[in-house]
């Protein structure tokens, strides 16, 4: 997956830092306030360098297994893991490696614009196929409202590795259509052009990239959606769709 970004990275914009670290935080405060198994199984896909994954682990009593489909990546983590409560494993989100209800919670950030419209929708049924009943997946996704706003705004501006962005409602929709129940929505970055021009200097202002309830889903520059898991009397496909 293009776009993995390190944490600890010290050339990492402070505002990108901000945003990924909230997200995982947020997820993390989610899994504790749910009423759960007393140690749940959490999914980070797409985990990257792992340090979400490792926020998840650190912050919760979760059993997390962080998945990529880096194997170079996925070695290296697990060689420097001294954690019984995590493990990473080499997988594509598109086909997960794992049985039926598997996990209590799935945590995706940032990971769905990089596929095809199709192959999104594939990943979703996967989530939904390895989720226990009654599970969650917490999932971002940058706004293609707001992308579209920015291209007329800055017309050079494109990003070679989002092949598929989502307006909120439509990716609500999608969720509905599989069967999820979208049960809380999070806006992130009520969108200031100015960070973006000059993102150290506004970086000290946390609370604008922050995960809330009180920022309008069309005014953010990303949103976040938990939805929960609804029982159906047979499995679902893309071809039913």
């Amino acid at each position: 997956m293009p776009e993995r970004i390190s944490f600890s990275d010290k050339k990492l914009n402070p505002m990108e830092r901000i945003l990924n670290l909230s997200r995982y935080e947020y997820a993390a405060y989610f899994i504790n306030q749910s009423k759960t198994e007393k140690q749940p199984a959490v999914l980070d896909a797409a985990c990257g360098f792992g340090d979400g994954s490792k926020i998840l682990q650190k912050k919760t009593r979760a059993l997390v297994t962080g998945i990529d489909n880096d194997s170079s990546l996925i070695k290296s983590l697990t060689k420097k893991n001294n954690s019984k409560k995590i493990k990473f494993v080499v997988g594509n989100i598109k086909s997960l490696p794992f049985k039926d209800q598997t996990f209590d919670f799935i945590v995706c950030f940032e990971t769905i614009e990089h596929l095809k419209k199709e192959e999104g929708l594939k990943a979703l049924l996967e989530f939904k196929r390895v989720l226990k009943k009654n599970g969650f997946l917490i999932i971002s996704s940058p706004n293609a409202q707001l992308t579209r706003l920015i291209k007329e705004a800055f017309p050079k501006y494109h990003n070679p590795f989002h092949l598929h962005e989502y307006e909120p409602e439509k990716l609500k929709n999608l969720l509905t259509k599989i069967k999820m129940k979208v049960v809380s929505t999070k806006g992130q970055y009520l969108f200031f052009p100015l960070a973006y021009l000059f993102p150290r200097f506004f970086s000290f202002l946390k609370f604008l990239f922050l995960p809330s309830q009180f920022f309008p889903l069309c005014l953010s520059r990303y949103f976040i959606f938990i939805a929960k898991r609804i029982e159906t009397p047979r499995a679902l496909s893309p071809r039913n769709l």
